[in-house]
């Protein structure tokens, strides 16, 4: 069976969507996904079927690419506090009471120390069985799946969330915030992706509970081959935005 790095470079590519085009492609991507599949946001507000919010303009924006159709298969976005504009966090914003300040107390940080992982979304033709539709992400595949030779390796969402990561340990914060279902933060577990839960589940777009990712703790309980695939979409990241080119790589 393919190592996950082989499968994503036969199959993948990650970009950091920086172009007006790019985030255009990530802003559809939210739409189907937020709008129209879960309805967690009124289709009505976004006739040019784009979801956006105000803080697009002080985020990082990721694009998952799948290679043999040149379709945009996924995509995330890492929120910056921006002092200009008096925006906190959404999670600040929307979610502050669900914190255990024992566990995780925001105010100990300065603005620029936290950051937060957000709208990840995976297109419906991406997730892996009929069974998932209805999820945000893939789940591990069962023993069952594996005698049907499916890769047991859920790709699309766990190279998201790295290349989030990358652009977490890039910008320097200290902390990075995550408002996900229980069950999603169980399945990075067992890739070594180890958010540590600091509240109780409250209904934010769904159950969610607040979750944090230190950063001195963001690699180093990876297994193997989750670091090997983060370093390869480091990698490709970094890349991406020096390529001029990088528009021809999306369908529209």
């Amino acid at each position: 069976m393919k190592r996950a790095v082989e499968l994503f470079l036969e199959y993948f590519d990650v970009l950091q969507a920086e172009s007006e085009t790019l985030r255009n492609c990530a802003y559809r991507i939210r739409y189907q996904v937020y709008c129209e599949e879960f309805r967690f946001e009124n289709r009505n507000q976004f006739p040019d079927a784009m979801e956006r919010d105000e803080y697009d303009d002080q985020s990082d924006h990721c694009l998952f690419i799948h290679r043999p159709s040149n379709q945009a298969a996924g995509c995330s976005r890492l929120i910056h506090i921006d002092p200009a504009n008096g925006l906190s966090l959404p999670f600040l914003r929307y979610c502050k009471e669900s914190i255990n300040y024992q566990l995780f107390n925001p105010d100990d940080y300065a603005f620029n120390e936290i950051v937060e992982f957000s709208r990840l979304s995976v297109t419906r033709q991406f997730r892996r069985r009929c069974s998932d539709q209805g999820m945000f992400y893939t789940k591990p595949v069962s023993s069952q799946s594996l005698n049907k030779k499916r890769h047991p390796f859920p790709i699309v969402p766990v190279s998201l969330f790295l290349a989030s990561i990358s652009l977490f340990l890039e910008s320097g914060a200290a902390v990075g915030v995550a408002m996900m279902e229980t069950r999603l933060s169980r399945m990075l577990h067992i890739y070594g992706l180890r958010f540590e839960q600091v509240g109780p589940v409250v209904d934010y777009h769904g159950k969610r509970a607040p979750f944090i990712l230190r950063r001195e703790n963001a690699t180093c309980w990876m297994t193997k081959e989750v670091l090997e695939l983060f370093y390869c979409i480091q990698e490709r990241m970094r890349e991406s935005r020096q390529q001029e080119d990088a528009l021809s790589l999306v369908g529209s």
